[in-house]
């Protein structure tokens, strides 16, 4: 089963860093909140998925998908609001964030 679950693991591991990498441009922004609302949001996600696959399915395997896919929804979540926040960041719509004027933080 471990060889199961490293196969199964390998397709969400793509996302992982840009999922971490907007989470800690929101930490780095002061948006605290937005990085800990994606990490639970991923969390509480992925439990009930595993719940309901391991109670359909009944396999350790299917608890393994069941974290794939949790991860690919707060890995969505956490890579949408990253690129929205960012842009918005951009264009200088947040009062807190001042660009220099070569376009420099």
């Amino acid at each position: 089963e471990l060889i199961n679950f490293v196969r199964i693991s390998c397709i969400f591991l793509p996302l992982l860093p840009l999922s971490f990498t907007s989470s800690g441009l929101f930490q780095s922004l002061g948006m605290g909140m937005k990085s800990f609302v994606c990490t639970a949001f991923m969390n509480f996600v992925r439990l009930p998925i595993c719940f309901i696959f391991a109670g359909i399915f009944a396999t350790l395997t299917s608890l393994w998908w069941g974290v794939v896919i949790g991860e690919y929804a707060g890995a969505a979540l956490a890579i949408g609001l990253g690129i929205f926040v960012l842009r918005k960041a951009l264009a200088g719509k947040y009062e807190k964030l001042h660009l220099y004027d070569d376009g420099v933080f």
